[in-house]
């Protein structure tokens, strides 16, 4: 009866540790299976990245890209400018040659005359100190809003980063 009881016991723990061998066999295999999904969740999470990534750096390259041009089209502006400048300026200087001459010519006879052609003069230089002035404050204020609009797309660009 004892060696029954000894086999029946034998037979037991045989039962136990195949059950305990069965468990931790499947224990393993959820934890394996839990590995599998948190890496190829962390894999999706590290692509998503990569897109967003690429996507910035597509927007920043746009954003240079546009910022040259904005460059580009301001340098064409002040060129204009500049040359508007030059020809208002000369055909100004040449206004105030033929004047000059023509007050020279009259000296003696129109005084007066002469008088009124130096205060259009000074109000034909004061317009041009005037535009000139305007000129440079409309590109300082241009390159302003040219470095706040790109601050504001860099800003953008970081943020979806």
């Amino acid at each position: 009866a004892l060696q029954d009881r000894i086999k029946e016991m034998e037979t037991t723990l045989a039962t136990m540790d195949s059950d305990k061998l069965t468990a931790l066999e499947t224990l393993q295999g959820e934890q394996l299976n839990r590995e599998t999904e948190i890496k190829e969740h962390y894999e999706e999470q590290i692509e998503n990245l990569k897109q967003v990534q690429i996507a910035a750096e597509r927007e920043v390259h746009d954003l240079r890209e546009k910022m040259e041009s904005l460059e580009s089209r301001e340098q064409q502006l002040v060129d204009q400018m500049k040359k508007k400048m030059e020809e208002e300026t000369t055909a100004l200087q040449d206004r105030i040659k033929e004047l000059e001459f023509q007050n020279e010519l009259e000296v003696q006879k129109r005084k007066e005359k002469d008088n009124r052609l130096d205060g259009i003069r000074t109000v034909m230089e004061n317009k041009l100190t005037s535009t000139i002035s305007q000129l440079k404050n409309d590109q300082l204020n241009t390159e302003s809003e040219l470095m706040e609009f790109y601050d504001e797309k860099l800003e953008e660009a970081r943020e979806k980063q």
